[in-house]
């Protein structure tokens, strides 16, 4: 099942909370249930349209309003961004990026419009694992750019994977940078007048 996939089964299940039903045995919520609340029933019903909006946005989150353009960087300040030698992490490679642009004239650039183009252009790929917990890990076409996937552990002893991006997979970032914000952009709306 797809993350898009997903939240539309999740509108689904909200839908029906929203209406009283319980959603695992399409049967009316008995008057006791706490889930049949009427403003829990209000919250489902709220939740379930951002979700839907979402969808709408082919699981994008799109941030509106928020008076800051659309993140751009001139040629100049990319050619400014520092390039580790070690292999970060996507959110160190973005804090890089994001150091060499105006954050208070144009929105940052946020990790998960690169990963989400690695997604779409097959250089990471979306596993399931213990618990159905899904993540992003290195697919083949990854690996040969550089992206490593290693397992660790949480301090809550949880284990998950951690992409790290090596020295020719950031300049890889770099040189697709703009190809990979105009995907961003073809999903967010027009500006209002």
């Amino acid at each position: 099942m797809t993350q898009l996939e997903t939240m539309q089964r999740a509108k689904q299940y909200l839908d029906k909370l929203s209406r009283g039903i319980d959603p695992i045995t399409d049967t009316p919520l008995e008057r006791d249930d706490p889930l049949a609340a009427a403003r829990l029933q209000k919250c489902f019903e709220y939740v379930s349209g951002i979700l839907g909006q979402v969808i709408a946005n082919g699981g994008r989150i799109v941030s509106h309003h928020t008076g800051k353009a659309p993140f751009s960087i001139a040629e100049e300040a990319l050619a400014r961004v520092a390039v580790s030698e070690t292999p970060i992490p996507i959110r160190a490679f973005a804090a890089n990026v994001n150091a060499c642009i105006d954050t208070q004239a144009v929105r940052p650039l946020a990790p998960v419009t690169i990963t989400n183009w690695l997604v779409e252009q097959g250089y990471l790929t979306e596993i399931t694992r213990a618990q159905n917990k899904r993540m992003r890990v290195a697919a083949p076409r990854g690996l040969s750019i550089g992206i490593i996937s290693e397992e660790r552990v949480s301090r809550a002893g949880a284990p998950f994977m951690l992409n790290l991006y090596n020295e020719n997979a950031q300049r890889f970032l770099l040189t697709h940078l703009l190809e990979i914000t105009a995907a961003q952009k073809s999903y967010e709306p027009a500006e209002e007048p």
